[in-house]
């Protein structure tokens, strides 16, 4: 769609119907009948802010990450003061070791 309405990303965001994948993990789980509660969530990016929220309102245990998010330090403090586990995980340990 943003191709072809000509949208640049970051812009007129109402205009899309994307979300963040952890957005769309939870509704999709919402959608199946499927709770999120003690679950553990694994994301290559630290999520945002946003997202954030939404995974510890859920009731998710753990989220593991690989990479950080800019800004993300308020994001983790929000998961760690809602009793979510934060995990980092080298990409060496996902992917093993790049030669």
């Amino acid at each position: 769609m943003r191709e072809k309405e000509g949208l640049r990303g970051g812009k007129d965001i109402h205009k899309v119907c994307s979300i963040h994948a952890e957005a769309s993990c939870i509704a999709q789980c919402a959608k199946a009948g499927l709770s999120v509660q003690d679950a553990a969530v694994y994301v290559s990016t630290f999520p945002c802010i946003i997202c954030a929220r939404l995974l510890a309102k859920s009731g998710i245990a753990k989220l593991f990450f690989m990479a950080e998010y800019p800004g993300g330090r308020e994001a983790q403090s929000l998961l760690v003061n809602n009793d979510v586990k934060v995990i980092h995980i080298t990409k060496e340990l996902v992917w093993g070791k790049q030669s």
